[in-house]
């Protein structure tokens, strides 16, 4: 748990800037849409594309500057696998909640002012604006699955080199496309029910966090070259 705490210290720190950026963007993009008249679009559906890279960056960012750390302060990569997995789902749950939050505040404000909140976006979830607990959950789904797609990457970067873990981008970041096939609107086809969604995103970051966790369990620290 030692691992937990301390990663959750960091993971909070940084989904505090994250929201914050997310929050000025949202009030900025409402009062630029304002001066053209009526909304007629959720401006928070936008934050899609934010809500799975960051995570993903996140993910890169915390493994790649982390394991030397970890391993020099005598804990193990076990623990750091379990630690880094959990806390990415925790995180994944808290931004995921906020994005519900802004969609159910931004419903308050378009309703009050006699606007539309209409999601446009193709590549968006089989929800509407209004349904919060779908899209809590849908985007929890894609972004736990981003965050450990990053981390994966990282660890295929140290154990591969530059070169493989580049070549090797396809299976390790890859996925994230394949999350957006599974749960996207209008992409997934008509006989992919819910149900099959759900099992296949579980099954697909189940995937990338075994292959995270058995890749980890070798890695070596690297001496910088001199």
């Amino acid at each position: 748990w030692r691992t937990v705490r301390s990663l959750a210290r960091t993971y909070a720190v940084v989904a505090a800037w994250f929201v914050a950026v997310v929050l000025v963007l949202w009030v900025g993009a409402v009062v630029v849409a304002m001066r053209f008249g009526p909304l007629g679009q959720s401006m928070v559906q936008f934050s899609r594309q934010g809500m799975t890279w960051f995570p993903f960056s996140i993910g890169v960012t915390v493994v790649a500057g982390y394991h030397a750390a970890h391993i020099a302060a005598g804990m193990t990569r076990r623990a750091l696998g379990v630690g880094t997995l959990l806390t990415s789902v925790g995180n994944a749950v808290v931004l995921s909640a906020v994005i519900a939050g802004l969609f159910w505040v931004e419903g308050l404000l378009y309703a009050a002012n006699g606007w539309q909140q209409a999601i446009i976006d193709e590549g968006w979830f089989p929800a509407d604006a209004g349904d919060l607990l779908a899209i809590l959950g849908w985007q929890t789904l894609v972004t736990t699955a981003a965050q450990v797609s990053g981390m994966l990457v990282a660890v295929v970067y140290q154990r591969t080199g530059p070169w493989w873990g580049t070549l090797l981008l396809p299976l390790t970041a890859g996925p994230i496309v394949g999350m957006w096939w599974i749960v996207a609107r209008g992409v997934t086809a008509e006989w992919l029910t819910t149900g099959a969604r759900v099992g296949l995103s579980v099954l697909l970051t189940a995937a990338l966090a075994a292959a995270y966790l058995v890749l980890l369990r070798g890695l070596q620290l690297r001496t910088p070259r001199t």
